[in-house]
């Protein structure tokens, strides 16, 4: 029965220089080491002045904090990343009586490459919509920005060429049939069959009346209906004219 093991323990101090005192390296004080001591048994550690003995022992003995990675596979969804390292700063990232606030999780001393939402959490903190919006809705969103930046790119010069083109189909279920009307007009004026002519004019006004246009156009096809209403009476007028 094992009274004390210990996996892969790691223990590194930052180097820091300049005024900034930025992080420029790391003393790597202790590094991967793992053992484990029994019932009765006795662990020494031997090694020469500087080796990283001492510090071993007190990060077995918690009065230093070990260095620690988290450690995910490369097909984790990103989504689970970034909720791990939030969980991670939640649980570990306060100020204690060995460690400053924030010290841990940091991008330092890394063995591993760092998830792209892992780097952007540490970086940038919790994103802003998952402040005001549930989790899955604020991550859509902003996996989905892209996505939808690209759509009110195509939505915008869209909204300009749109309403143009459905007022042209509208109107052309309406102007396509003056022609019919003014080939009328022009046959009456050259003397042609009134009675044949009355009846392409009862064919057109029945055909008009089975169109279908918004409200905003009816203004429009009552013209085109009033219009054929003249026509027709020119042709009454006409043929009492021949009558008498």
């Amino acid at each position: 029965m094992s009274l004390l093991e210990v996996r892969n323990l790691k223990k590194h101090f930052p180097i820091k220089s300049g005024v900034l005192k930025r992080t420029t390296g790391h003393v790597y004080a202790v590094d991967d080491i793992s053992f484990h001591v029994d019932q009765g048994e006795t662990l020494g550690l031997v090694g020469e002045s500087g080796c990283g003995k001492s510090t071993a022992g007190r990060s077995v003995l918690r009065l230093i904090a070990p260095t620690a990675m988290l450690v995910a596979r490369d097909d984790i969804h990103p989504a689970l990343a970034q909720l791990f390292a939030q969980a991670a700063r939640s649980i570990h990232g306060d100020s204690g009586w060995f460690q400053r606030r924030g010290e841990f999780p940091n991008d330092r001393a890394l063995e591993w490459p760092l998830a792209h939402e892992a780097e952007r959490m540490l970086r940038s903190g919790t994103p802003w919509l998952q402040r005001y919006l549930p989790f899955w809705l604020a991550n859509l969103v902003d996996r989905m920005w892209l996505v939808l930046l690209s759509i009110v790119a195509v939505l915008i010069p869209l909204s300009r060429v749109v309403p143009p083109i459905y007022e042209f189909r509208v109107r052309s279920r309406i102007f396509r049939w003056y022609g019919q009307l003014r080939r009328i007009e022009d046959e009456m004026i050259g003397g042609g069959d009134r009675a044949a002519l009355e009846r392409r004019v009862d064919e057109l006004d029945a055909r008009v009346e089975r169109i279908a246009v918004p409200l905003s156009y009816a203004d429009e096809l009552y013209a085109l209906r009033g219009y054929i209403q003249m026509v027709r009476g020119r042709l009454a007028r006409d043929e009492g004219r021949s009558a008498r």
